[in-house]
C-alpha cells in the first residue's frame, strides 16, 4: 500500500471512529468504554498498535463532550473545561490515527518476506 493510499485509509477510518463516539452517548458508555479499554489492555500485552486505537476511541469522547457543551451553554468556549475536553478529544483522535498508521501494512512489507 503506497503512502497516499495509506493516508486516505487512515484519514477515513479516523473520521469514522471519531464520529463513532456518538455511540458512547448515554448509559451504553459503560459497556462501550469497558470493552474498548479491556481490548486495549489485551492488545498492549501483544504490543499491538491497535491498543492505541482502542484507548484513543474512548478519549475521542472528549470532542463530543466539548461539542455538547458548546451547543448547550452560552460562553462555554471560553472556559477551561472546554479546553480540557477538546484537548482530551484531540489526543484521542491523534492516538487513533497513529495506531491505524502503525497497524496498516506498508508497501515494503508483503508479509511473505518474514517466512523462512
Amino acid at each position: 500500500m503506497n503512502r497516499i493510499m495509506k493516508s486516505i485509509v487512515v484519514l477515513l477510518l479516523t473520521i469514522i471512529l471519531a464520529l463513532g463516539s456518538w455511540l458512547m452517548f448515554g448509559p451504553q458508555i459503560v459497556v462501550v468504554a469497558s470493552v474498548a479499554l479491556l481490548a486495549a489492555i489485551i492488545l498492549a500485552f501483544f504490543r499491538s498498535p491497535l491498543s492505541l486505537v482502542c484507548i484513543g476511541y474512548v478519549l475521542s469522547y472528549g470532542l463530543l463532550c466539548a461539542y455538547i457543551g458548546y451547543c448547550e451553554i452560552p460562553g462555554y468556549v471560553w472556559t477551561l473545561s472546554f479546553a480540557i475536553a477538546s484537548m482530551i478529544g484531540v489526543v484521542g483522535v491523534s492516538m487513533v490515527a497513529f495506531g491505524l498508521w502503525k497497524s496498516l501494512p506498508d508497501r515494503r512489507s508483503t508479509g511473505l518476506e518474514a517466512a523462512p
